[in-house]
């Protein structure tokens, strides 16, 4: 009788420490695939970012090209205008003469 309980107690250690190892590798299982998504996510998150970062230095590279036109043309305006002010002296003063 006690041989039997001892049988059963053995069997029953084996059939826990069984659960014990199954349980143990789906947590091993679940923390791997649980680091994979993280890292996917991670991935996703760091392109999405680039792309952004990509767009916005496109944007500051147009705005510098619409900035330098701008300046371009009110210094070309400014110099016609000057030139244009000194025609008419000189007119003035050929005329005046």
């Amino acid at each position: 009788m006690a041989e039997q309980k001892l049988g059963q107690q053995h069997r029953l250690r084996n059939k826990f420490s069984t659960f014990i190892n199954m349980e143990e590798e789906l947590n091993t299982r679940e923390a791997q695939e649980n680091k994979k998504e993280k890292k996917a996510k991670e991935k996703a998150e760091k392109e999405q970012s680039t792309a952004e970062r990509t767009l916005q230095s496109y944007e500051r590279t147009l705005l510098a090209w619409v900035r330098t036109g701008a300046h371009l043309m009110t210094f070309g305006f400014a110099i016609y205008k000057l030139l244009q002010q000194k025609v008419v002296e000189s007119v003035e003063r050929l005329g005046s003469s």
